[in-house]
């Protein structure tokens, strides 16, 4: 400790759920009489839709730590790992609820109501953004992302396809068209929500395009495979749809450097699914014998259920980092 020259120490933590866990890690760095800042996170590094609860499931009890502690310098980081597909605008409620909170304010009514008077926008409205995440019983949307990786998963390989819930596809379109009604609200915000209405609505149709495809091709069924393929067209045109949303969004917000991943990984999906209609035409045409992809033994993600997000999050990126890399 003698050591230690005259610097403030920041002590870093993003993940723990409990007061306790963060007030004896501001004991350990009080032993250095040092000023302390704590840094917490926002959590929008994990595809393209915030972790808003999340965020506030693991930052409420820090910041109750952090006023008990007498910590006054305090941020949050909001990273932009792998391709920062997330708006950073998206955690702001997460981020006023954050300093009101340790302002000593805690009805939730309260807060809702300054956030509306500062900004426009409806709390609960912008905090529904966190919505592509939370889908198939998933709630631990922000730490695990199936509107990225399943964005991803190739209808072929599906190398995600035992991850695939039934009735995802349907919440999906939920959320394209609620978020398709808030575009239309929002006066400060509504290229965010078109964004996220055209994300759900590519993956109302592409969530389950794999396992539909491997189910008609492995029955055989010709007729089945011809009027999948209809939706693999309807994807395509809901990717590139997506994609000039995206696109408008980056350039609204950030520089253009680092978008051009974003056309190489976007630009791959569209291209991989017109390549996969076309194999599936030459098949039911007889053109080929068969799509050998189709004809594997898919082979489960190990222990998925009780695996760590970041474990599938680390699965998804295999395929997006190396272009970037």
């Amino acid at each position: 400790i003698d050591g230690i020259p005259d610097v403030d120490l920041v002590y870093w933590d993003y993940y723990h759920k409990k007061k306790a866990d963060y007030s004896a890690m501001l004991s350990a760095h009080e032993k250095f009489n040092k000023n302390i800042w704590f840094a917490g996170g926002a959590w929008c590094w994990y595809g393209f839709a915030p972790g808003n609860r999340y965020t506030l499931k693991n930052m409420k009890p820090a910041m109750q730590a952090c006023k008990q502690a007498g910590v006054k310098n305090i941020f949050i980081t909001m990273w932009g790992d792998n391709g920062k597909e997330c708006s950073y605008f998206s955690t702001l409620p997460a981020l006023f609820y954050l300093k009101r909170y340790y302002d000593g304010v805690t009805d939730r009514k309260q807060i809702e109501a300054e956030f509306k008077d500062i900004t426009g926008e409806s709390f609960e409205r912008m905090m529904n953004m966190d919505a592509p995440n939370y889908v198939g019983g998933n709630k631990e949307g922000g730490f695990r992302s199936p509107c990225k990786y399943m964005l991803y998963n190739d209808p072929f390989f599906g190398w995600l396809d035992t991850q695939v819930k039934e009735g995802v596809d349907k919440e999906y379109k939920r959320y394209a068209k609620r978020f398709a009604i808030y575009a239309r609200q929002s006066e400060e915000f509504a290229y965010l929500y078109d964004f996220l209405s055209k994300l759900c609505k590519v993956l109302s149709y592409k969530y389950d395009l794999g396992v539909r495809v491997r189910e008609a091709y492995q029955s055989q069924n010709k007729e089945k495979l011809t009027s999948i393929v209809i939706d693999f067209k309807t994807t395509e045109k809901a990717v590139k749809s997506f994609y000039k949303a995206f696109r408008e969004l980056w350039h609204k917000e950030n520089k253009p450097h680092g978008f051009d991943v974003q056309d190489l990984r976007i630009g791959g999906i569209t291209r991989r699914t017109d390549a996969c209609r076309r194999r599936i035409l030459d098949y039911v045409s007889g053109k080929i014998d068969s799509i050998q992809e189709l004809e594997e033994k898919l082979i489960p993600l190990p222990n998925a259920e009780a695996e760590t997000p970041t474990y599938i999050m680390k699965s998804a990126n295999i395929f997006t980092s190396n272009v970037i890399e």
